[in-house]
């Protein structure tokens, strides 16, 4: 399995940008 596949690496960088993303919304529907 080739962990270092540009298209590997796009989708964990686009899962992360989606996280971090989220986040904030988390915290302003606790609000």
């Amino acid at each position: 399995m080739e962990m270092y596949s540009p298209i590997w690496n796009v989708a964990h960088v686009l899962a992360l940008m989606l996280l971090l993303l989220h986040i904030p919304y988390y915290f302003v529907l606790k609000d």
